[in-house]
């Protein structure tokens, strides 16, 4: 094992015996041991109310000794991210991040009940329910487990707000023809990548999956059922062709025809529910 996943679970025992922790949990690979190359460690702490930073302080000390290289307390103070003490451990950047037990069910009621259909600012609300659903469980003392339970089922009046929100954005008509008559690659670019949001966020809700973030989208689309054909090789191919002044035409074409396919799918799917 390497030596910062060796060093990890002594962290999270220290601070899952804080007072007041209900849960606590972590994102991505369960030993640690398949990250990518400089990437971050992501820790969601959920408590009924959070602890002062010198406590926290107290317990990272009191599980890492002195294998902290810096700590920031307060990184992050609020918002839709908690807050948030950055660590370095061994040069790997930790994020503990902290949520009140009643705000995360308040967010995730408001979600659910289709009152949050699209990002807020960085973040997207569908993203959270992704990572309460896919976290690496260290403590529970049942939070987790019943929000697990009440987010097992995608429900049917998000899944169809989410569709009709996130549909007609994907093609926004009078910007690409604005970005067409310019013949203005990065404007072009930057609606495209709009719509591809909105196209992704649409899929994603009608094949029930809460959508995450923009990473890694393409992996959940080799699973999707309910998919335009070649869904991932057309978005490949509108890119490409959207990078030269040449070819925006067709790269227009070719969107269109993809979000076109797409609402002819939710159209059959409608009709067989």
């Amino acid at each position: 094992m390497n030596a910062i996943a060796d060093r990890m679970p002594h962290l999270w025992n220290a601070i899952a015996r804080m007072d007041g922790v209900a849960a606590l949990g972590y994102t991505g690979d369960e030993r640690l041991e398949l990250r990518e190359d400089g990437a971050d460690i992501d820790a969601f702490v959920f408590v009924r109310s959070i602890p002062p930073p010198i406590e926290r302080a107290d317990a990272y000390r009191a599980g890492l000794g002195n294998a902290i290289d810096i700590l920031d307390s307060d990184a992050i103070a609020g918002g839709p991210w908690g807050r948030a003490d950055r660590l370095i451990v061994g040069g790997t950047e930790v994020w503990i991040m902290y949520f009140r037990t009643d705000e995360t069910l308040c967010g995730l009621e408001a979600t659910l009940a289709g009152n949050r259909l699209d990002r807020e600012n960085d973040f997207f609300p569908t993203g959270r329910l992704a990572a309460l659903l896919t976290l690496n469980v260290v403590k529970d003392d049942g939070f987790l487990k019943r929000i697990r339970e009440r987010l097992s089922v995608y429900p049917r009046g998000l899944r169809d707000r989410m569709i009709a929100f996130h549909l007609q954005l994907a093609y926004d008509e009078e910007d690409f023809t604005s970005a067409l008559r310019r013949a203005d690659v990065w404007f072009f670019h930057a609606v495209l990548d709009a719509a591809i949001e909105h196209f992704l966020q649409a899929l994603f809700a009608l094949n029930d999956t809460y959508f995450p973030s923009r990473k890694r989208n393409e992996a959940h689309l080799a699973v999707f059922r309910q998919k335009p054909d070649r869904c991932a090789e057309r978005i490949h191919e509108a890119i490409r062709l959207g990078s030269s002044e040449a070819t925006l035409q067709a790269s227009r074409d070719l969107w269109v025809g993809l979000v076109r396919d797409l609402e002819s799918i939710v159209a059959d799917a409608t009709g067989r529910a």
